[in-house]
């Protein structure tokens, strides 16, 4: 994590991450199809790591989907780069 907001910072913090900047929220990624990663993203505001896919939407857009139990309780955020 390069930038965030005070409030992330603040979310982060009672989450139990007290330095929200520079934190690597994507980890251990693999190539698992065409466009495709999988491997683990950590949520500083719960202070947890879930599963999670990465998938190319464009040179600049990805989806980004975490789940919780076995690809159950899922949620997909769209990034673009900044």
């Amino acid at each position: 994590m390069v930038r965030a907001s005070d409030e992330a910072q603040a979310d982060a913090r009672d989450g139990g991450t007290p330095k929200l900047i520079g934190t690597a929220l994507l980890r251990e990624y693999r190539p698992s199809g065409r466009r495709k990663w999988s491997g683990q993203i950590f949520v500083p505001d719960m202070g947890r790591t879930f599963g999670s896919t990465l998938t190319l939407v464009d040179a600049n857009t990805i989806d980004v989907k975490g789940c919780l139990i076995g690809g159950f309780l899922c949620k997909t955020q769209t990034w673009h780069r900044g």
